[in-house]
């Protein structure tokens, strides 16, 4: 996944890239579905979502029911 160039200055691990990639694919993906492709634990994956929106690189947007995520560009 190519960041833009606002987020070059941040070192994303392997499971950040590979999230927000997944995301931006599928911008309605749960986290169960994140779990499953990632094959990491749902703490993990959860604490990476986290960095990712306290980074300014995500944001949800709605319910958790019905909203989506954005990746910011």
């Amino acid at each position: 996944m190519q960041l833009p160039e606002e987020f070059a200055h941040i070192n994303l691990t392997e499971i950040q890239v590979r999230s927000s990639g997944l995301i931006q694919s599928n911008p309605a993906i749960f986290y169960d579905e994140l779990i499953e492709l990632t094959r990491k634990e749902r703490t993990t994956v959860m604490r990476n979502i986290s960095k990712l929106k306290k980074a300014g690189i995500l944001r949800r947007i709605g319910s958790r029911k019905t909203g989506y995520w954005e990746v910011m560009e």
